[in-house]
């Protein structure tokens, strides 16, 4: 309770100081002898220069999202009194061409300029201590870290003097294709994320680590060749790219984060390793990641993973196991997993033997139309009683409506 009337105290404070002058809203600092800009209308259009000054104080931030989707802004001016720039200031200024940033400024947030797609001109002061700029990309001082490149799409190219791509640098940005080149030594979080159009990435040989979320969801990309260079891979770094089928990972690589890749991708390394492809042959490698593409719910890692337990390929044998993953792809509709569920319970390995459950997976697997389950079906019956097979149909007709009722909700 005290925690939550803290959080209200500060809410009501600030919307208590906020004020406008002219078309912006702002607050004023803690000193009492400086401003924040906190808003300005949606609807403005062309040209603005920030003032300077409010009512006597000097503005010295603009504050997240003050800007934000002021689609018909085409150009503004940066006064020499602020200091720092915050998340998504400019965000969506999707008409925006030019924005001139004074020696003052020494804090850009990430995703400052993020989807203004038409900003291809920063102009920095040439005394700025931290930033620079080349036409439509903002670096570091030095020009070795690249902070922002909106308007960056097809075939992009970094320049060489680049060592590192900071946190979202580039993410949402319409690239198609791009080559990291060998200056660059790490990609930072978030540095490509949600690059929906990108569908090739060529990775340089200098690149030590590639950052959390740094590919998230570049749902078009659909093969990475990681450099031998690489030794950590972070937290989702190439998670929610739908479409990659083909990854190739370096032994130099020791740290793989959490769903550093998504199922489908999983899925396919762990194919690579299971048949040798790209890769030496290895089951114990092919079994961790079938078991994490089966942890995301992949039908297909799942019926596999399965079948190495059964077989002890890479893993112990397991008839236990063996119907834990199975079971999980049955019970999503995998036609193939319920046919194996099936001969589980029918010959009582790693489940009870069970004419009734068995005939129920085979029967909701022939429903799909399954050729061998409506054998399997006809096969089965010949040693089941008629309640027995009435027992069965019931419960397959339980498990559709179940299953209808949860996809429906």
């Amino acid at each position: 309770m005290r925690l939550l009337t803290i959080f209200l105290s500060i809410a009501l404070l600030g919307n208590a100081g906020a004020a406008t002058f002219g078309l912006y809203t702002y607050t004023v600092n803690a000193d009492n002898a400086s401003v924040t800009i906190t808003d300005y209308p949606t609807d403005a259009t062309g040209a603005i220069e920030i003032p300077a000054t409010i009512d006597g104080r000097s503005v010295t931030s603009i504050a997240g999202s003050a800007f934000r989707d002021c689609s018909s802004l085409t150009s503004i001016t940066i006064p020499d009194s602020v200091t720092s720039i915050r998340n998504f200031a400019f965000r969506s200024c999707s008409s925006l061409t030019s924005i001139t940033i004074p020696n003052s400024v020494i804090s850009i947030q990430g995703e400052a300029f993020h989807n203004c797609r038409s900003l291809t001109s920063f102009v920095v002061a040439v005394d700025n201590p931290n930033y620079s700029s080349m036409g439509s990309l903002l670096l570091n001082k030095n020009g070795t870290v690249l902070v922002a490149a909106p308007t960056a799409s097809g075939d992009f190219t970094i320049p060489d003097s680049v060592t590192s791509i900071g946190f979202r640098a580039l993410s949402g940005t319409g690239l198609t294709s791009i080559t990291i080149p060998d200056s660059v030594t790490s990609i930072e979080i978030w540095a490509f994320a949600e690059c929906s159009s990108l569908t090739s990435v060529i990775i340089g040989n200098s690149v030590t680590s590639i950052g959390p979320h740094a590919f998230f969801g570049c749902s078009s990309l659909t093969s990475v060749t990681i450099p031998d260079r690489v030794t950590s891979i972070g937290h989702r770094a190439f998670y929610n790219c739908k479409s990659l089928t083909s990854i190739t990972i370096p032994d130099s690589v020791t740290s793989i984060g959490d769903q550093a890749f998504g199922a489908e991708a999983q899925y396919s390394l762990a194919n690579s390793y299971a048949m040798g492809q790209g890769v030496a042959q290895d089951n114990v490698e092919a079994v961790q990641w079938y078991r994490k593409a089966a942890e995301q719910g992949h039908v297909e890692a799942q019926l596999i993973l399965g079948r190495m337990y059964f077989n002890g390929d890479g893993v112990p044998e397991d008839a236990v196991e063996t119907v834990k993953w199975v079971r999980k792809a049955a019970e999503q509709g995998y036609a193939k997993a319920q046919i194996v569920l099936a001969n589980m319970y029918d010959i009582g390995h790693g489940a009870p033997k069970d004419y009734v459950e068995a005939y129920m997976w085979l029967n909701l697997a022939a429903a799909q139309g399954n050729e061998g389950a409506k054998k399997g079906k006809g096969i089965l019956s010949e040693r089941m009683t008629r309640e027995q097979i009435a027992e069965a149909q019931k419960l397959s007709r339980e498990w559709l409506a179940k299953r209808l009722s949860d996809d429906n909700t």
